[in-house]
This record gives structure tokens, C-alpha cells and sequence, in this order.
């Protein structure tokens, strides 16, 4: 462990991240600039057209998308916050990389096949489709709510890492590396989103293995990190098989509420259908699905991994309690400064890798939010799809607005606390909802408008109530989860607690409402349940919907058996049935 006090300590961190880190972290800037100049200025034939612009013409190769799948889902909080995560809770945050198995099982045969077959711009376009106009208005509303804030989240969290390290103010350092992910992403479409995404995946794999390995070196070894994270209690895991609601995290809670929101995620959000769409078939689409579920419990592992080597670094002398670190997400750049600082160039390839992810992410959520802005609220504006040319600035005027609009959020997100509990409770509860929802529609011919409205009501008004009641008690100390064993015994300075309040402790966390004390990581799965039961029950209370056979690609093939033909309507007989046109390519 490395010694001295705390100023020199942190002094010392500073220092070991110097100009040659600079120059490595600038370069993967500068080619992520260079390749969106390429696409936007140089070979831009095709980005002038919608289809170019949004989908790379439909001819992308399988490698590039699934890299930038990949590197899409990865984010600045896999790499930063699953690490702070094991380093503080245990590796019970494993369960999502078995989360991740399960959906690529769930979208693959339910979902992908579906959606690459109806060939829509905006996915939500579906719900239309499916069910009517306001339905897919207030799901899309939702879907860039959320989008909005876990992009701030994570352009934000690889901005406290550079803070710790240099010292740079946390808003200069979002704001310029947002600016370059938005010229690339503006300027280059899609194609350009995709090649930096395939440099960028490059980038975090190589800084992961290099930190595995020469931090495992560092701290003594790969059978003393086991031992130690034994002995602190990081390693349980089918020690809690228990169903624990309320308690913060369990083997269920872990394994199945990231299950809903990694089915979400991969084939219920618009950014990574949009990447399946690029493909030229479907065989190839299902291929990306197959690497990037791969790609992404290695990179969870990876995280997880680190988690396990920082606390056998840091057992005797945490650096948060210690005051060396103001967030957890810090400890994780710090243990790569100080575990592999010496070997030059590494400090900042790290870094370029988690701002490679932070910029990934971003830049997908902008081509997807553009496409979706474009298609389900400009162009029922303008009443008239304009020409090619005019949709595609209209895309790269939405992709900049976004982009800042983002850079502002990083203000609000900053203080809402740590940052995987955050994407959690957020996304865990829209995840749940939009899952239920388009569940609904593709395995329910039953299920009508009204179910749907109802199911994405309660659900959204039931968690709305749970989030803000599990913020109040939370913030004022009521509900507080406790963190494994940590001690300070050998840090060679003072070590000043922090003074809890101003809380209310004559009340304790037993007395709040349950519902108020409901795990987050259980709201993905609860969402899913309740938008599923009412939307289900609302609709045989009102009748059902009469679906057609002549809508069969609005329904996954399981399904198809239980739609009636056409002829066997009776006139003044329509429950609801509203027919739509469905075409061969496309609905």
C-alpha cells in the first residue's frame, strides 16, 4: 500500500499523471474527432439521406456493430461504479453479468426477430402501431427522460475520475469531452458512432486486462486478493438466496432485476435496435446479439475483478473514510494511479478507455434520441415527412441540442448521490414499464389501449410514490444500507469521521412504510409485474382487442395461432380491433 500522508498522497496521485498520460488521453480524443471528420466531410455519400444518416444505409459489418454494442451498453459506470460497487457491497453485483445471459436468450428468441422484421425507424413507432399514437407519445416521452439521465450519469462519472487526477473541474471536463462527442456524432451519423465505438471497445479492453493484470501483480497476487476479499466478506454470493425485498441486494434481486433491465436495455431501447437495423440481414443481427452479451459479462467480470484487487489494496486504509477520495467511483482511478502508475502510458489509456465508454454511450443515445425525436414528435409536427435532405439537418440540429442539453444535466445528477444506486432506481423502474409494455403487445393479441394506458399508469404512478418516498427517508438517514468492514488503522494520518446529519434518528428504518423500503434493485422486476397484471386484467374488464391475422407481424410467431382471420369478424363485432395496413418489408 503506498505510504505517506494524506496531502502527499494525493499530491502524489496528481503527479503520477503526467504529460505522457495527457498525450495518450488527447490522442483517443483527437481520432474520435478525426473519424467523425472523415464520415462527415470526406466519404459522406449516403449521410444525406435519412436511412444513411440514422442506419449506415443498412450495410454495416458485423464486427464494427457489435463492437459498438458493446461499447455501447459499457459505460464510465460499469468501469468506475461496479468496481466501487464490490470494493464497498461484496460481489453480489455478479448476478447482472447472469442477468446479461438471460436476456440475450430473452431478446434473441422474443424480441430482435420481431422488431428487425417491421424495419422502423423510431421502435416506439411499434406502440403505435400496436396500439395508438398516445401510447407511443407518452413511451417515447419516457424513454428520453431516462435516456437523458443516464447519459448525464455517465459522461459525469469518467469527469470525476479526471477530477481526481488532475484536478480540472468536473463541468470543464464534461464539457469538452461532450464537444467532441457531439461534432462526431452531428457531423458522421451513424457510421461515424459505430467506427469510434469500435475504437473506443478497443481502448477499454486493452486498459482492463493491462490493470488486471499488473494490479493483481501489485497487490500480491491472484490467490491474496481471493483470500482477503474472502475474509472482508466480498465474495458472498450464494450466501444470500433469501428473496430479501427490502434488503439491498440478494442473489434474486441481483440476477432477475437486472435481467428486466438488460432485456430492456438491449431490445426494448431505440438506440441498440437502431444498431440491429444497420445489419443487412437478420441472421447477422441475431450474430452482434450472440457477441455483444459476451462482450458484456467480460467487461462485468473485468469491473468486478477490479473491485475485488482495490479492496485488498485499500483493507487497512480505505480512501473515502480517509478523505482521499470524495465518491466511491474515485477509489477506482486512484488504486490504477497508485497499483500501476509506474508503467507509463497505462494511467492514461485507463482513462481513455472510460471516457472512450462515457463517449460511446453518449454518442449512441444522441443518434437514437435524434432518430426518435425526428420520427414520433417532428414529423407528426409538420404533418408531411419533409425530403431527405432537410429530415437529415433536421437529425443534426436535434443530435447538437441533445448533446447540450445533456452537458446541463450533469449539474442535477451530480448531487443525487451514487451513481449505480441512481441508475438502478431510475432505470430499473422505467426498464420495467417499457418492458411490460411492449411485452404486452407482442405476446398479448388480447391486450388493448386502454390495458396499455392503464398498465403504464399504475406502474409509472406506483414507482413515482416509491422513488420519492425511499429519496426522503434515505436522504434524511432513515434507510441506510450498511457497507462491508472497512478499517483506516494503518493510513498514516489523522483520519477524521464525518459527522452524520442533520438526521432524524429517533426514527428507525423498520418503522417507514415497506414499499418505501423496497430494494432498488427490485423496482425493474416490480414495474414489469404491475404494468403486466393491469395491463392484462384492464384489458379483459374492457373487452380485449380482436387482432387479426392480417397483423401478424405486430405479434412474435408464438402467437400467431391465437389471431383470427379476417373473414371470422361479424360486422358491428370489433372489440376494439382497429385494422392495419401491413406491408412486406416494413408495417
Amino acid at each position: 500500500m503506498p505510504l505517506g500522508t494524506k496531502e502527499e498522497r494525493i499530491e502524489k496521485v496528481v503527479e503520477l499523471f503526467d504529460w505522457l498520460e495527457y498525450t495518450v488521453f488527447g490522442a483517443s480524443l483527437l481520432l474520435c474527432m478525426l473519424i467523425g471528420v472523415w464520415f462527415g466531410f470526406i466519404k459522406k455519400a449516403g449521410q444525406d439521406t435519412v436511412e444513411g444518416y440514422m442506419l449506415g444505409g443498412k450495410q454495416m459489418k458485423l464486427v464494427p456493430v457489435a463492437l459498438s454494442l458493446i461499447s455501447s451498453f459499457i459505460s464510465g459506470i460499469t468501469l468506475l461504479g461496479v468496481p466501487a460497487e464490490v470494493y464497498e457491497f461484496g460481489v453480489l453485483i455478479m448476478g447482472a453479468a447472469a442477468g446479461m445471459i438471460i436476456n440475450g436468450i430473452i431478446s434473441s428468441i422474443v424480441f430482435v426477430p420481431v422488431f428487425y422484421d417491421l424495419q422502423l425507424l423510431s421502435l416506439y413507432e411499434y406502440l403505435e402501431l400496436r396500439f395508438n399514437r398516445h401510447v407511443r407519445k407518452t413511451a417515447s416521452a419516457l424513454y428520453i427522460f431516462i435516456t437523458l439521465i443516464w447519459v448525464a450519469l455517465a459522461v459525469y462519472v469518467p469527469a470525476l475520475a479526471m477530477n481526481l487526477v488532475t484536478g480540472l473541474n468536473v463541468h470543464f471536463v464534461t464539457s469538452i469531452s461532450s464537444l467532441v462527442c457531439i461534432f462526431y456524432t452531428t457531423v458522421g451519423g451513424l457510421k461515424a458512432v459505430v467506427w469510434t465505438d469500435t475504437l473506443q471497445s478497443i481502448l477499454m479492453v486493452g486498459s482492463l486486462i493491462v490493470v488486471m493484470v499488473a494490479g493483481t501483480f501489485h497487490v500480491g497476487g491472484l490467490s491474496k486478493i481471493l483470500e482477503v476479499s474472502a475474509e472482508g466478506g466480498r465474495l458472498e454470493f450464494f450466501d444470500r438466496m433469501h428473496l430479501g425485498l427490502t434488503d439491498r441486494m440478494t442473489f434474486w434481486s441481483s440476477v432477475l432485476g437486472y435481467s428486466v433491465f438488460w432485456t430492456y436495455a438491449t431490445s426494448n431501447s431505440s438506440a441498440m435496435v437502431q444498431r440491429f437495423l444497420s445489419l443487412p440481414t437478420k441472421r447477422l443481427a441475431l450474430q452482434s446479439l450472440f457477441w455483444y452479451v459476451l462482450g458484456c459479462v467480460f467487461f462485468f467480470s473485468a469491473a468486478c475483478y477490479i473491485g475485488l484487487a482495490m479492496y485488498t489494496m485499500y483493507l487497512d486504509c480505505d480512501p473515502i473514510t480517509a478523505g482521499l477520495a470524495k465518491k466511491p467511483e474515485q477509489v477506482t482511478p486512484m488504486f490504477v494511479l497508485e497499483a500501476v502508475g509506474h508503467i507509463k502510458g497505462i494511467p492514461g489509456l485507463f482513462l481513455s478507455g472510460v471516457f472512450a465508454a462515457a463517449l460511446s454511450t453518449m454518442a449512441t443515445a444522441i443518434n437514437a434520441l435524434a432518430a426518435l425525436i425526428y420520427e414520433d414528435f417532428i414529423v407528426m409536427v409538420l404533418k408531411k415527412r419533409p425530403e431527405d435532405k432537410v429530415a437529415s439537418r433536421y437529425m443534426k440540429w436535434i443530435s447538437l441540442i441533445i448533446g447540450i442539453v445533456t452537458v446541463c444535466l450533469v449539474f442535477l445528477v451530480e448531487k443525487l448521490g451514487a451513481v449505480l444506486v441512481i441508475s438502478s432506481m431510475f432505470g430499473g423502474a422505467v426498464a420495467g414499464i417499457m418492458l411490460g409494455i411492449f411485452t404486452l403487445g407482442l405476446l398479448a393479441p388480447f391486450a388493448n389501449v386502454t390495458g396499455a394506458f392503464w398498465g403504464f399508469g399504475v406502474s409509472a404512478a406506483y414507482m413515482a410514490w416509491t422513488i420519492v418516498g425511499f429519496n426522503y427517508y434515505s436522504q434524511n438517514g432513515v434507510i441506510k444500507y450498511q457497507k462491508l468492514k472497512f478499517s483506516v488503522e494503518k493510513c498514516l494520518f489523522n483520519v477524521t469521521s464525518a459527522i452524520e446529519g442533520p438526521w432524524d434518528n429517533s426514527m428507525k428504518e423498520e418503522d417507514v412504510f415497506p414499499i418505501y423500503r423496497l430494494s432498488i434493485f427490485w423496482y425493474s422486476v416490480v414495474s414489469f409485474l404491475i404494468t403486466i397484471v393491469v395491463g392484462i386484467v384492464v384489458s379483459k374488464l374492457t373487452g380485449g382487442r380482436r387482432s387479426t391475422f392480417a397483423e401478424k407481424k405486430l405479434f412474435h410467431p408464438f402467437v400467431h395461432k391465437f389471431l383470427i382471420k379476417k373473414d371470422d369478424i361479424k360486422l358491428g363485432d370489433v372489440n376494439g380491433y382497429v385494422e392495419v395496413p401491413v406491408q412486406d418489408a416494413k408495417v
